[in-house]
């Protein structure tokens, strides 16, 4: 299997992809909490779809910062990898015309911002589905959060884009945890 994260192992069964894992885990062990409330699925792809486009609109401005957050041999791989598939250093973004990163930052607001009025469309509460913590609200915490462990200006830029985001990290503040 190529090198991949996330990954679990469940006596011999490799399962890979965050999502998969979570409909795995759900699926096999039923009494923890449930994530995929009764037809949210689609919703869910959805939204981490959409979540996934506005990340990867800033990817090139986040992943300089992601290698100091590695040990040395997950650093050396990790730029490795990027780099052949950037086709240039990590740190060329800062090179960058500040048109490119201007247009980078754009496409993140319009992706985000959809993905924040997805969350206060729903006024019952802070999550996707209203009251109901859902898979989707962890993909969107777990983007916010690791952006803020990257680089605090570009999470408090990203934060900058909807109300409802604040209001979801507060509501999902027991998932998250200093490392």
């Amino acid at each position: 299997m190529p090198y991949t994260l996330p990954v679990i192992d469940n006596g011999g069964k490799l399962i890979k992809d965050s999502l998969a894992i979570a409909q795995y885990l759900e699926e096999h062990y039923p009494d923890g909490s449930q994530l995929f409330p009764e037809h949210s699925l689609p919703l869910v792809r959805l939204l981490e779809a959409q979540a996934r486009d506005a990340a990867l609109a800033v990817y090139p401005l986040i992943i300089p910062a992601t290698v100091e957050l590695l040990d040395k041999e997950g650093a050396e791989y990790y730029r490795r990898t990027r780099e052949a598939r950037l086709g240039h250093s990590l740190e060329a973004i800062h090179t960058a015309p500040q048109s490119k990163i201007d247009g980078m930052w754009k496409a993140s607001e319009k992706s985000f911002g959809l993905v924040g009025r997805m969350l206060e469309d729903n006024p019952e509460g802070p999550f996707v589905l209203g009251k109901t913590r859902s898979y989707a609200d962890i993909v969107i915490v777990a983007m916010l959060n690791f952006s803020r462990r990257c680089d605090t200006k570009i999470f408090e830029r990203i934060m900058s884009f909807h109300p409802a985001f604040g209001k979801l990290l507060e509501a999902c503040q027991d998932l998250l945890r200093d490392i």
